[in-house]
């Protein structure tokens, strides 16, 4: 039998690729799966000439375009973070939201996908770090991508998929070859849709079998896949595809070693509804971390920050041992409510090595406006994206709600919508798109549907009424926002009947619209407190008559 015989090969040599080049009739390639990890194929006369890679060879080529494309930043326990500092949660602290989490990963019955969210600077991510380490402790960890908007690298999903298969590789060796030989096989896989890129790259990955030197065993029997600041991710579009894509294909797939998915994100609109979708609800553990009490864990973190600085600051002599003294601490704590953003923003600007701490921490606490700009320019960061993230014609729905709100925080969405002449759905659509700072409230009374809102932390109101910090989006620096609240507050007032409170939210708004520095503002303002003199009832003057003075003198 002659080399030419195509029977001469053995029939595995169809499937296998030979560890060398060989000349191989034009019939035999037609019987071939098609050019099976081929090389430059040169087709001539009646011969094709093949270069063919070992599998061996193909991983590794396929290792190479994966480190080409997944970006290191997002990995967990990334030093872009601060290469002093570990990104997880201070040791001792947020140890039932940890215990909550791992009893859900480890119960054979537990849903497929958990989405914990909160609102900014309650300190997600450092729980989303602290829960990747321990789940690489364990053996546990499939793998890990922590979104970030000011980071080009991880701020869309160009990158999330390789770097998902690069961590995957680290955790789970024994799917070297089944994620990089088909990466060798299509250099431009992670050009493709994140569909076929997670069909292709990930999902045969999750579905390996564990050799049984590796497999999990005891009660470790579940695997989490991770990823953390989805609200990060520029594209609000790819946000809402990736829980839907990774949720509905986990849960269409079952193995002997069960991949969870730990999703991490602010409870923005968008989210809470993707979430909500029939098929996706079904398979999701909602974890809300506003809903956990955190002034413990934030007043353990003060603390240890507080006697580090004492140990090691270069100006560690002056500061008398029982410094900060019990009122400071207190006080720090008072403006670090349920805020580990802000606490953690207090802690870099005291420990500073630029002033003395003791300095740093009475500024802090005395609010002088020079120091919340520099303490807290981390912090506006996330305020101004927040806003900036609306569309126009919200954002400026949103201010005026917030100028309306800042002078009378007691009023219910429904009497602004009222004020601003907006419907009720556009203002509670707006302050709703605002959850990740604002709370909205139950009924202000008993037996009422009226709703107010309120913010999660007062830094957030702070920014807005510091021109120096919130710059563009200060509340008072819109003279057409001015006007328009203006107007539509004298125009509500000729709706009869006014009652005592009528005329406290009518003087609480007088004083707003006194700080916006305007001509048309200043004539309106004028018109505003006319009119409440006029209108202003006898009976009524007898019980405020210092609020009868300020207007009637």
């Amino acid at each position: 039998m002659t080399p030419d015989h195509p029977t001469a090969f053995g029939v595995s040599t169809l499937y296998q690729p030979p560890s060398s080049c060989r000349f191989l009739p034009l019939a035999l390639v037609k019987t071939m799966s098609f050019f099976t990890n081929a090389r430059n194929v040169a087709v001539s006369g009646h011969n094709v000439t093949m270069t063919v890679c070992s599998g061996s060879q193909a991983a590794d080529r396929g290792f190479d375009i994966l480190c080409q494309n997944a970006t290191p930043a997002a990995l967990y326990g990334s030093n872009s973070y601060d290469t002093a500092k570990d990104p997880g949660c201070l040791h001792g602290t947020r140890l039932g939201i940890q215990d909550h989490i791992f009893k859900w990963l480890n119960s054979p019955e537990g849903e497929i996908a958990m989405w914990m969210y909160g609102p900014a600077g309650i300190g997600k991510t450092a729980i989303a770090h602290t829960i990747s380490k321990l789940c690489a402790e364990r053996g546990q960890l499939s793998s890990a991508f922590f979104f970030f908007r000011s980071d080009e690298g991880r701020n869309s999903t160009k990158h999330l998929v390789p770097t998902l298969a690069f961590e995957m590789l680290q955790q789970m060796p024994h799917t070297r070859d089944v994620v990089c030989i088909p990466t060798a096989n299509n250099p431009l896989i992670f050009c493709a849709p994140l569909e076929r890129q997670i069909k292709t790259i990930i999902l045969p990955a999750l579905f390996t079998l564990f050799p049984s030197t590796q497999a999990t065993s005891g009660p470790y029997n579940s695997m989490l896949l991770i990823i953390d600041g989805l609200d990060e991710c520029m594209d609000i579009g790819m946000q809402q595809l990736i829980v839907r894509l990774f949720i509905s294909l986990l849960a269409a797939t079952t193995t002997a070693t069960r991949h969870k998915i730990l999703i991490v994100s602010r409870p923005e609109s968008h989210i809470v509804s993707t979430f909500s979708r029939v098929e996706i609800a079904r398979h999701v553990h909602h974890l809300c971390l506003d809903k956990w009490n955190s002034i413990a864990d934030i007043s353990i973190f003060l603390r240890a920050e507080l006697e580090e600085i004492k140990r090691t600051h270069p100006l560690k002599s002056y500061l008398g041992p029982r410094w900060p003294s019990d009122d400071a601490l207190r006080k720090l704590l008072h403006k670090s409510f349920e805020s580990f953003a802000y606490a953690s923003s207090a802690i870099r600007y005291i420990s500073s090595h630029d002033r003395h701490p003791d300095t740093s921490l009475s500024s802090l606490l005395s609010l002088s406006p020079d120091c919340a700009y520099e303490a807290h320019a981390e912090l506006d960061l996330l305020y101004r994206h927040i806003l900036e993230s609306l569309d126009e014609m919200t954002r400026h729905i949103v201010l005026k709600i917030l100028s309306l709100h800042s002078c009378t925080p007691f009023l219910s969405i429904q009497v602004i919508a009222s004020i601003l002449h907006e419907e009720t759905s556009v203002v509670e659509l707006a302050v709703v798109k605002m959850s990740s700072v604002i709370r909205l409230g139950r009924p202000l009374h008993q037996h009422s549907d009226y709703v107010g809102f309120s913010y999660y932390h007062t830094s957030f109101r702070d920014f807005l009424l510091d021109e120096k910090r919130s710059a563009g989006l200060y509340l008072y620096s819109s003279k057409a926002r001015a006007t328009t609240v203006a107007a539509a507050i004298i125009s509500r007032m000729w709706a009869p009947p006014l009652v005592d409170r009528d005329y406290s939210v009518l003087t609480s708004i007088e004083s707003l619209l006194s700080r916006f520095d305007t001509l048309a503002v200043d004539m309106q303002t004028h018109i505003l407190r006319a009119f409440i003199a006029s209108k202003f009832p006898i009976e009524l003057a007898f019980r405020n008559e210092p609020l009868v003075q300020q207007f009637f003198i």
